[in-house]
């Protein structure tokens, strides 16, 4: 019996190995990129960080630039809350402490911008407080006169420095005027500016117009055998005088109003043009409240005074009727108007007319309402 002889295992087959398949470019085995492919990408990777650096840096550029704005306005509110706050209008010396105090912040990073630039103060010429057009100014019971041009700016560079005739203090008229009409994004068109370097993107005005900041305050004794007195944030009392007080003082201020004999009557903080008139040894109420309210409303009832029906049974001659009751309260306030522009004078034609016309409005409106009980059927 033969036994079969069985064939040898055949050897096992070896699958393919994708990794030794020849790729163009490449020899056989090589694994990982060319020097090619590594440079190229690098290169596309440098273009693209380029544009978004660029990009970055740009916008961070004009973020700063934003920023600067900003702070002007910041401390140009933080110099009119200074200012009301202290009676107290700071000059080229200290107006950066002034900031960096309301604001609790250092006077440096006031003075200076983040590109490293001066920052300046430029104060109107034409300014005049009490005769004097220089700052500092300090609030005194006198108050000031009408401030004409109470304007200030703040300049900021974030391009070159400024023109070096602008610094801190009071600049020529031309130049400041320049500047303040000047548009933003724009250089002013005067010989100052001439060789400087820097665009209108570059220069940041703020402009602080301190007028509005200014209270005009009158007092005036009338038929008083005493003059009334007052006080201005708690300082010594003073008598109003036969010239009365026609002053323009900070908004904020504390007035307080005192009889002829120093007892306080009344206390309020000024934030509108106010005025008293001490009468009889009374205080009397503000004769304005400011031409935008109390103007049409005084105009309106005026003439729906005059228009409504007379007392027919009125008196004088000839007879008292409403429409003459305005016209004399008209010749009343003319009058005294008059006397108050002149600065309430004692004696002469002005107090004398007031008194007049005074007289004449009380006897009208006596004489309109005449009779008035018969002539309801009472």
């Amino acid at each position: 019996m033969s036994i079969p002889i069985m064939p040898a295992h055949p050897a096992p087959t070896r699958r393919p190995d994708w990794r030794a398949r020849p790729v163009a470019g490449r020899t056989r085995g090589a694994a990982g990129f060319t020097l090619i492919e590594i440079i190229g990408v690098l290169a596309v990777v440098t273009i693209l960080a380029t544009v978004v650096f660029a990009t970055t840096i740009k916008q961070m550029s004009l973020a700063a630039d934003q920023q600067e704005s900003t702070n002007l306005v910041r401390f140009a509110t933080a110099l009119q809350n200074s200012i009301t706050r202290n009676r107290y209008i700071p000059g080229a010396t200290d107006w950066a402490s002034a900031i960096a105090t309301e604001l609790g912040a250092d006077a440096g990073t006031i003075l200076t911008n983040y590109c490293g630039s001066v920052r300046v103060l430029l104060m109107d010429p034409n300014l005049n407080l009490n005769g004097s057009s220089a700052l500092p100014y300090t609030q005194t019971t006198n108050g000031s006169t009408n401030p004409p041009a109470a304007r200030l700016m703040i300049l900021s560079s974030l391009g070159p420095p400024l023109p070096a005739a602008l610094t801190n203090g009071t600049p020529a008229a031309t130049d400041f005027n320049a500047l303040w009409n000047t548009a933003d994004g724009t250089v002013p068109a005067v010989p100052t500016w001439a060789g400087w370097k820097g665009s209108g993107d570059d220069l940041r005005v703020q402009r602080v117009n301190l007028t509005p900041l200014f209270m005009h305050l009158l007092l005036a004794n009338y038929a008083s055998t005493n003059q009334g007195q007052f006080t201005i944030d708690a300082s010594a009392s003073n008598a109003v005088g036969s010239a009365g007080v026609n002053a323009y003082f900070l908004q904020n201020t504390t007035l307080t109003l005192l009889t002829g004999t120093s007892v306080p009557v009344s206390t309020q903080v000024l934030t509108r043009d106010t005025s008293y008139v001490y009468v009889q040894g009374i205080w009397r109420g503000s004769i304005f409240q400011g031409p935008a309210v109390t103007g049409p409303v005084l105009g309106l009832t005026a003439a729906q005074f005059a228009a409504s029906l007379g007392n027919p049974l009125a008196g004088g001659s000839p007879l008292a009727t409403p429409t003459s009751v305005v016209n004399a309260f008209s010749s009343y306030m003319n009058s005294y108007l008059a006397w108050a522009n002149a600065g309430f004078p004692s004696s002469g034609t002005l107090p004398t007319a007031v008194n007049t016309a005074s007289s004449q409005m009380q006897q009208t409106m006596a004489n309109l309402i005449s009779n008035f009980g018969q002539g309801r059927g009472d």
